[in-house]
């Protein structure tokens, strides 16, 4: 009742995704959630639909998919004899449920795992792609209104590691006009445009890659949610009024015991870590919970994640500002994972 009492009635929500249960947890809450069908959300976001996509724009699609174990291990022999590959789950997100496969050996143990789980019953489905030569990972962020305008938001450069997301920072005019010229947003537009006739609508994100050749993979996955790149163009704007601007980024820890997060903004202020107007670089904290949350439900053994911008126009500074946060967090007990 608490809750209930303090929302104005009418209030929207708009969340980083959509999840199960949000349009009751919003009716409980007298708040308004305007989304497409939790069914089209959910095949929109799958790995099958993207590749299927690929075919019906003609864009070059070098994934397959697989609906068993031996089409798993037939396609994976045949893309094996070319180099390393991914199989990727339908479902994975920012790099959970890749594996790299190396060798057919490999391969021939992933399928007996796979068989034993077939036998119990459980289908077997994924996408499999031969490991590309990638200099740069991009996204682009963009936003399709019920009526179906698209609107292009922002393109950011990615910082991945192992295939999940490290960090982001906004494209320059000249990498903007290049990938134009390419045709990326003509394709972009023409993805939008094919969301919206399968029902979606509302904040998309769409991977996408530069290889060491120079070519461009514009669809990788398409993400239709909020993003952390859409968070980190959003707080760029907001900076850009002050004048500055930060790159965003993530530590991963490990923890033993839980704190008031405004403990550790006390600890960053001491050590001169902590961004404030009064200065020109520094640390600006952008979540609290994604760090202790877990801790509610295992508090001698946590793990979380602290999300922050780093502000700077100076490069080299922002890997001594990432040494330092990590170095201040590990006096605070916790243990660094990234």
């Amino acid at each position: 009742s608490y809750f209930r009492n303090i929302i104005p009635e009418g209030s929207k929500l708009s969340p980083f995704a959509v999840l199960p249960f949000s349009m009751e947890v919003c009716s409980k809450y007298n708040m308004d959630l305007d989304t497409p069908h939790m069914d089209v959300i959910k095949r929109v976001n799958s790995k099958i639909y993207s590749t299927k996509l690929k075919d019906t724009l003609g864009i070059k699609n070098i994934s397959k998919i697989t609906s068993n174990c031996d089409e798993l291990y037939e396609v994976g022999l045949e893309m094996l004899k070319l180099g390393s590959i991914l199989i990727k789950d339908n479902f994975g997100v920012s790099g959970k449920g890749n594996i790299l496969v190396t060798s057919q050996t490999m391969l021939e143990r992933i399928i007996g795992y796979l068989r034993m789980q077939e036998k119990q019953g459980t289908r077997t489905e994924f996408i499999l792609e031969p490991l590309l030569k990638k200099a740069l990972d991009f996204s682009c962020q963009l936003y399709i209104d019920k009526e179906g305008k698209i609107k292009v938001l922002a393109v950011q450069k990615l910082l991945n590691n192992n295939f999940a997301y490290l960090g982001s920072f906004t494209a320059d005019k000249e990498f903007l006009d290049h990938i134009e010229a390419k045709g990326y947003f003509r394709i972009i537009n023409e993805v939008g445009e094919a969301l919206y006739k399968d029902g979606y609508y509302g904040d998309v994100c769409i991977d996408s890659m530069v290889l060491q050749d120079g070519d461009i993979i514009p669809l990788v996955e398409i993400n239709a949610r909020k993003s952390m790149s859409l968070i980190k163009h959003n707080l760029g704007r907001h900076l850009s009024k002050l004048g500055i601007k930060g790159n965003m980024t993530y530590i991963s820890i490990a923890g033993s015991k839980r704190m008031g997060f405004e403990e550790i903004i006390e600890k960053m202020q001491k050590s001169n870590l902590l961004f404030s107007t009064r200065c020109t670089s520094g640390i600006l904290p952008l979540s609290a919970n994604s760090m202790f949350i877990n801790s509610y439900y295992n508090e001698k053994n946590y793990r979380g994640r602290l999300y922050f911008s780093i502000i700077t126009d100076n490069e080299k500074e922002t890997d001594i500002f990432i040494r330092k946060m990590k170095e201040l967090l590990a006096l605070l007990s916790f243990r660094i994972l990234n």
